[in-house]
């Protein structure tokens, strides 16, 4: 608008500088310019000279179009629907409002908008309505969108801003110029009121704003932002609105723009106003924008109610005001020169420029129930004049509230200086109810040459104001209003300068004249008229059966396409013919439509600019010019067909080429529409480029050599006549055509070329058809009945029987047997060779020779096996008894294996306990063999004790350092929410050479102490200090010589005593330790530990026998011992033993501790024996406080020092427990004593007690003996520490040779796995003996199919190998996964612990896998043996069994996997359900080929095992009958491939290796703090 304002601003400049020095013009040439060439209705309907040109040129388009050419979205309806199951519900699928139609830029004029269109749920696309072109669809906002406006902000640091509403919620997003890109986070995200009713952006003064109308209880508020130079946001003050009807706030400019000049003073007057319009349904209210006014609005309460009103209609009357708006006449009026102007001021020629009258304000509204007020129609457009606002000298427009006068007090009067009178209003009647009205303004277009030139001409010498004038009056408003009945009707309303020839100016003139209607497919939910008034976009709504009927419609016209002969589609094929393609989505729910008709181009959106396309262009969107495509020529702005002789062969013509003859005929143009001349068609000569072409005589045909020799036929066949057109002569005495041969078909028009690949048959006589004579119309057809079937191939002249080794279905189709079928002379169909006979060829039949016999089928002869009898002609083997034979053996064999390994186990134990009643222990071979050999490292059976030997013990051995321990301030808190306290200040000192019990109640935190210090507390976080040795460092540094021994008894329990120990010694013992040494060092932990008289028994467990539990508790503390550790931890090792048990294994602790070996152990209730073993004692109290900690021995003088008597025969521990739990009372005192008081006492009085002990001499630190030279030692232990045990491999052997002796000692179980691999291999072989595969039927029968019938028509027979592959590689996957889960099950407790002593991980895992392999290489074995017996699969025996053993490799693969992931408990129904699962995806039920389509299944069948295991068996065994039937069809009917048999060992092994790092993974990670 300011850049249109610009021009005209110098037009009139120009004009009055022109009158000011030239001479007055005459009034009767001003009355006859003004009021006779002017004063007219808005284009009426007298001569073409009576109006300006751009009355010719409206056409408004009343058909509209879709939104956009462009597909948009067109996703499921669902949601968008006001009722999903009501097909007569409306679906709002997409909507816009007036805002969202934003310029590229605010401050230029573009020719690039676009348009927001959002989505049901949030998205949002953008539309280019310049291009058509189409953002893809995005949600920048969460949840669903109210309202979406544009902003163009051109700031310093940002150009634009997308502003939305959700409920009461405003989000500002930043974006850029176009504003097509948004930015990451929010300008502002902010809550207004209760709700936002509208949001509506604006440029004023050269800055951005956004008018915020939100509701909120009881009032209405107006909040407006401002976007700042720097790119913030500021909130202006709120304007509150005080009412409870609803407002609909709109926004309209108020221009002023004048020069002038008198014989006083120069003018230049400049101003530009915006006006907030408030419309009720009684009222409209106009306030002038001030960003500094915050005042509260109080509609229809007191006197301040016509501060504000302009318009009201009563209370008590039933009209009502639907919308309304608010437009500036944008031009002044002219006024006649008054010479009885007595002023002498006044100048008359400023009458002409009359700024008085200047600029007045419309209010344009639809009202309904009109009748009941003083309107003359029942529906009404009403336009109502507001002479208040008009240009005024002395106090510009009088339209604030703190200037306007309030004389008038009758409804809707107004006082314009004569008084008080009713507003002056203008009225069109309306067919229906509106609900919506939209304003624009109309200005003169570029295209409005002629009224250009009338301009120029000579006149405006004489009337410089003929151009303003001109202007003024082709300037006009259009109004646009909607109605719920799906119709638009489109006004124009004009002021009219003069009212009649006698110069009686009218100031408040008006015509109002109906332009169009315009009716759409959907109800009108919004309309948005462009600046310019030239395009219209509609958003609608749709019922949901119209959209369903449209999709429904594609459906069948798709299907149609597909099928063309679907008898029960035909009905619509017409109908489907008239469109290219039907696509429903978001256009169905939008309309355009446009002023600018089909061949007018309007490329802006702002500027009156219509325009005739250029040549080569078209339109049929008045935004949108389209380049003429191929075919077509544009002139005028129309597309046009090329017409029939000529060619349109590029893009953007405006004349079609000539489509010329050529010297060789080979060109013609017969056709609209042609892009390029067509080929003349071989055969046929075309002399006319718009005619028909000619063909070649019957029996004849012309054969194309090579184009030299055609141009050399041409040229000698046409000759030029004196006018240079070609004239044929005699073609036939001139050699073109060739006589067609026998066996040729030639009615007319027959051609070859040479170097067709068919150049020989190219004229031969149809297939199936045979031709006597060459020129025959008809060829005559070749009969085939069910007895004879004549064969006839291209070019046969006679017909003759199918030939032997064929079969024919018909006389076009001859088809080879196959090598088990017998097909003589003459064959309709197919046979098998019959039984007793084989066919080495399908042409030969011979019988079977004696010793031989033929089955059904047969091309070769098999051999009978040994004592049976084949006489010549044996049709089948009866017999087979080597067969069962061999499988009685196999499983009396392993029956056999397992009672004799059973027998030996029973015997070997009844001889141990013999044995152990005389004292002697004698070892089993195995148990030597491994103790002496593999694991020990030597062969030496027995060693001889240290008791009875010179040589030095190795365990009392004087160490280089011992470990002694200081804890100040040691605390524990649980992690977690809880944060409870567990353990809090516990301070003291542990030296080594002692046995140190830690005691107390349950729950004082004993094991907490215990693992806190050990660093095996990771459930919480500790607190305090742990000094080693004087300095403060981790315990894990020491990990490898600290030993800990947990409360349960974790230790392998098939192997003995000796080998648990030997193998913890092996891995924990220093690298450079010989292995007799380490054997002598685990032979003398025995005997300190007690076990030298079991030390070959096994552990055993719950369902084995084996050593006692006292007896486990000493070899889970000869674990640790063999380590030759300098500290042991112990969690409650007497827990579970009997009084006896318990004082051998404290007898052993004090033992060991007399080694110089720190002892620390959670003691709970020792007996008194027990109590007096231990050198000192740590008593824990509630919450881990301490109550005491010394030598055991002043434990009770502790406490009788604090006034606790201990009763005689009451045992100490158990005293000093009952006073811990407070259920002792003090000697002499009847009350009772808080436990919680020991903790206090213990820090103020502990120093006080061993003050007094030492004084009397009977107490003395234990550092006084055995601190030791931390410093000097501090090297030595460091080097200690860190010293190198096994490395990786020896790990990985001793791991290995361990899982081989578990295996070993545990038969039972290993040839349990064998015979139930076994029974699952001769159930699968009964269940599939005799079941042959018989393939596909002859082509022939399945041409005789239905055509919905032959895709299973072709389809094998008989097909049981998919079944068999898969039922077999689940019979493996299921048994090698079960047997496995017990691999890493069974003893995950027994890795946590090994690991957390430095063992290698992955050297366990590799073992144990290593150790795993004879299961996987003898289960196949096993199952083969019976399976392949009774099935007789055509595969070779070591093919079929290098695929099981990948199967057995990959499934176990799974055991190991699903054994370190779940509990022992689930893991056998976990690991056969995931074998199911892999199963049921393999590809065989369903197949392939259906489970490619399904996304989550496919991804389960990528990475099923068993779909690449089956997949293998089952190429393997279908390709062994490809010599016999084709096997194509039965690969398709599972969507298996014969090229993925390489692909599918390869996975099946890397799925194996994928199966066990998982496992490892698991394995190593799982409960990674129960491994430290």
């Amino acid at each position: 608008m300011k850049n249109f304002l610009i021009p005209c601003f110098f037009l009139i400049f120009f004009l009055f500088s022109q009158f000011v020095f030239s001479k007055p013009v005459e009034s009767d040439y001003v009355r006859d310019f003004l009021c006779l060439k002017y004063n007219h209705e808005v284009c009426g309907n007298s001569s073409e000279t009576e109006y300006p040109s751009w009355c010719y040129k409206k056409n408004v388009d009343v058909i509209p179009r879709f939104l956009s050419d462009a597909n948009l979205r067109n996703d499921s309806l669902e949601g968008s629907c006001t009722n999903d199951w009501d097909i007569y519900a409306d679906c709002n699928y997409i909507s816009f409002s007036k805002g969202y139609l934003i310029p590229s830029n605010a401050n230029e004029n573009s020719n690039w908008y676009i348009l927001f269109v959002v989505y049901y749920d949030g998205e949002i696309s953008f539309i280019d309505l310049h291009t058509q072109e189409v953002e893809l669809s995005f949600t920048p906002f969460d949840g669903t969108v109210d309202r979406l406006v544009g902003v163009s902000v051109n700031a310093s640091s940002i150009d634009g801003a997308i502003a939305v509403t959700q409920g009461n919620h405003l989000k500002i997003k930043q974006a850029d110029a176009s504003l097509r890109t948004l930015m990451d986070g929010y300008l502002l995200d902010s809550h207004y009121g209760d709700h936002i009713q509208d949001i509506l952006p604006f440029y004023y003064d050269q800055k951005s704003y956004l008018l915020i109308h939100a509701i909120e209880s009881d009032k209405q508020i107006a909040q407006i932002l401002r976007f700042e130079s720097n790119g913030d946001i500021t909130e202006l003050p709120t304007k509150t609105l005080h009412t409870s009807n609803k407002v609909q706030i709109s926004l309209a400019e108020h221009y002023g723009n004048w020069y002038y000049e008198d014989d006083i003073n120069s003018h230049n007057i400049s101003d530009i106003d915006l006006l907030m319009v408030f419309q009720q349904e009684k009222r409209i209210d106009i306030i002038k924008f001030n960003e500094d006014d915050a005042s509260e609005i109080l509609f229809g309460e007191g006197d301040d109610d016509t501060l504000y009103n302009f318009y009201k209609i009563s209370s008590e009357s039933e009209t009502v005001i639907k919308s309304a708006g608010v437009y500036d006449e944008y031009f002044r009026r002219a006024e006649q020169y008054n010479p009885e102007q007595t002023d002498a001021n006044y100048h008359p020629y400023k009458t002409w420029t009359n700024p008085f009258a200047a600029n007045q304000l419309w209010i344009a509204m639809v009202v309904t129930n009109g009748l009941d007020s003083d309107f003359d129609y029942e529906n009404a457009l009403v336009l109502v004049n507001l002479p208040e606002f008009r240009f005024n000298m002395t106090n510009s427009w009088v339209m604030d509230p703190a200037v306007k006068t309030l004389t008038c007090t009758e409804l809707n009067q107004v006082d314009v200086g004569n008084g008080c009178d009713d507003r002056r209003i203008y009225q069109h009647e309306l067919p229906f109810e509106g609900n919506h009205i939209s304003i624009s303004r109309k200005d003169p277009g570029e295209g409005d040459s002629d009224l250009v030139t009338e301009i120029q001409d000579g006149k405006s010498a004489q009337d410089p104001y003929k151009a303003n004038m001109y202007y003024s009056n082709s300037n006009y408003h259009v109004l646009h209003v909607s109605s719920a009945e799906k119709t638009i009707l489109v006004f124009a309303a004009q002021e009219l300068i003069c009212t009649n020839v006698t110069m009686e100016c009218d100031n408040f003139g008006m015509i109002i004249q109906k332009q169009s209607k315009i009716q759409t497919i959907g109800k009108i939910k919004e309309i948005y008229v462009s600046p310019n008034s030239q395009h219209l976009f509609i958003s609608l709504s749709r019922k949901k059966w119209e959209i369903l009927t449209f999709l429904r419609f594609s459906e069948i016209c798709a299907d149609l396409k597909k099928n063309e002969s679907d008898v029960f589609l035909q009905v619509y094929k017409e109908k489907c013919d008239q469109f290219e393609e039907i696509t429903v989505d978001s256009n169905n729910f939008g309309q355009y439509s446009s002023s600018c008709g089909i061949g007018v181009y309007c490329p802006t959106f702002d500027e009156p600019i219509y325009n005739e396309p250029a040549l080569g262009y078209y339109t049929y969107r008045g935004g949108s010019l389209t380049k003429c495509p191929k075919g077509y020529y544009c002139r005028k702005g129309m597309q046009i067909p090329c017409p029939r002789g000529y060619y349109c062969d590029e893009e953007a013509l405006y004349k079609p080429k000539l489509c010329d003859r050529d010297s060789a005929m080979s060109k013609y143009c017969n056709t609209e529409k042609l892009q390029a001349p067509l080929e003349c068609p071989k055969g046929r000569y075309c002399p006319i480029p718009y005619l028909d072409d000619i063909g070649s005589p019957e029996g004849t045909f012309i054969d194309y050599e090579s184009n030299d020799d055609l141009d050399f036929y041409l040229d000698h066949h046409y000759n030029n006549n004196d006018y240079g057109e070609q004239q044929a002569t005699n073609l036939k005495d001139n050699y073109l055509f060739d006589d067609c041969a026998d066996g040729d078909y030639c009615p007319l028009g027959k051609y070859k070329i040479q170097g067709w690949s068919n150049y020989t048959s190219a004229l031969y006589c149809p297939e199936g058809y045979y031709c006597e004579d060459s020129d025959e119309i008809l060829p005559t057809k070749c009969d085939c009945s069910k007895n004879d079937c004549y064969f006839c191939l291209a070019g046969t002249q006679k017909a003759s029987l199918c030939p032997a080794g064929y079969f024919c279905t018909n006389s076009t189709t001859k088809e080879k047997c196959v090598r088990s079928h017998y097909c003589p002379e003459g064959s309709t169909g197919t046979q098998n060779c019959p039984a007793g006979f084989y066919c080495p060829t399908p042409s030969e039949k011979i019988v079977c020779e004696e010793g031989f016999f033929c089955k059904e089928g047969s091309f070769e002869m098999q051999k009978c096996t040994p004592l049976v009898s084949c006489p010549k002609g044996s049709k089948e083997l009866v017999g087979g008894w080597m067969g069962y034979t061999f499988m009685i053996l196999l499983l009396v064999g392993l029956f056999g294996g397992y009672n004799l390994s059973m027998k030996k186990v029973y015997q070997l134990r009844k001889q141990r306990e013999v044995l152990r009643k005389l004292g002697i222990q004698k070892r089993s071979v195995v148990t030597a063999l491994v103790s002496g050999g593999l694991l020990a490292g030597t062969g030496t059976n027995e060693v001889v004790l240290y008791s009875d030997s010179k040589e030095k013990d190795p365990l009392a051995e004087e160490r280089s350092f011992y470990l002694d321990f200081e804890f100040e301030d040691l605390g524990l808190t649980i992690k977690g929410r809880s944060k409870k306290v567990v353990l809090k200040g516990v301070t003291g000192e542990i030296y080594h050479g002692k046995v140190t019990a830690i005691m107390g109640p349950s729950g004082a935190g004993k094991t907490t102490f215990l693992n806190t210090l050990c660093g095996k507390a990771f459930y919480g976080n500790r607190t305090g200090m742990v000094k080693i040795n004087g300095f403060e460092e981790s315990i894990s540094t020491y990990k490898k010589v600290i030993g800990f021994v947990p409360q349960e008894d974790i230790m392998m329990r098939e192997l003995s005593v000796k080998e648990n120990l030997i193998f913890s010694a092996n891995m924990r013992l220093p690298r450079e330790m010989r292995t007799d040494q380490k054997h002598k060092f685990v032979n003398r932990v025995i005997k300190t530990l007690g076990l030298w008289d079991c030390r070959h028994s096994p552990i055993g467990d719950e369902n084995k026998r084996g050593i006692s539990g006292g007896q486990r508790k000493r070899v889970n503390a000869g674990l640790e011992l063999v380590s030759n550790p300098v500290a042991v931890f112990l969690d409650e090792p007497t827990s579970g033993l009997d009084s006896t048990s318990a004082i051998d294994l404290c007898r052993s602790l004090r033992n060991i501790s007399d080694l110089g070996i720190n002892v620390m152990a959670v003691i709970h209730q020792p007996r008194y024996e027990i109590f007096t073993m231990i050198h000192n004692v740590l008593l824990l109290g509630k919450g881990g406080r301490t109550v005491y900690l010394g030598p055991t021995k002043f434990a009770l003088k502790y406490f009788e020092y604090l006034g606790f008597k201990c009763p005689k025969h009451v045992n100490p521990a158990d005293f000093m427990m009952d006073v811990i739990a407070g259920n002792i009372k003090k000697v002499g005192e009847n009350k009772d004593y808080d436990p919680k008081q020991l903790f206090d006492d213990w820090v103020e009085k502990n120093e006080e007690f061993f003050g007094q002990l030492k004084q009397k001499g009977k107490y003395k630190d234990d550092s006084e003996d055995t601190k030791q030279d931390y410093e000097a030692i501090r090297e030595v232990c460091i080097k200690d520490r860190n010293r190198k045990t096994a490395g990786f491999f020896l790990q990985l052997w001793y791991f290995f040779v361990r899982g081989l002796l578990q295996q070993i000692k545990d038969l039972k179980a290993f040839f349990i796995d064998l015979l139930l691999v076994y029974i699952a291999g001769l159930f699968l072989g009964v269940l599939n003996q005799n079941r042959p595969y018989i393939g596909p039927p002859p082509g022939y029968v399945i041409n005789e199919c239905p055509s919905q019938m032959k895709e299973y028509c072709g389809y094998p027979q008989q097909e049981p190998i998919g079944s068999l592959a898969s039922l077999t590689a689940l019979a493996i996957a299921l048994t090698s996964t079960m047997s496995t889960l017990k691999v890493f099950g069974n003893e995950r407790v027994v890795f946590w612990r090994e690991t957390s002593t430095g063992m290698n991980s992955f050297a366990y895992f590799l073992g144990k896998n290593l150790s795993n392999l004879p299961n996987i290489l003898l289960q196949p074995l096993v199952f083969l043996s019976i399976f392949y017996i009774l099935v007789n699969p055509r595969t070779f025996l070591k093919d079929y069994y290098g695929v099981l053993i990948l199967v057995q490799f990959a499934g176990s693969g799974i055991g190991m996997f699903v054994s370190t992931l779940l509990p022992q408990s689930v893991s056998q129904l976990a690991g056969a359900v995931i074998c199911l699962i892999l199963s049921l995806v393999a590809g065989f039920n369903p197949p392939l080929k259906k489970i490619e389509h399904m996304v989550i299944m496919n991804i389960f069948n990528a990475l099923s095992f068993l779909r690449y295991g089956q997949e293998t068996i089952f190429i393997l065994e279908i390709e062994r009958w490809s010599d016999v039937y084709d096997v194509q069809s039965t690969y398709d009917l599972y969507g298996y491939k014969k090229s993925h048999k390489a692909m599918d060992i390869g996975l099946l092994f890397l799925l194996g290796i994928g199966h066990r790092v998982l496992a490892y993974l698991f394995l190593k990670f799982k409960d990674r703090n129960k491994q430290k």
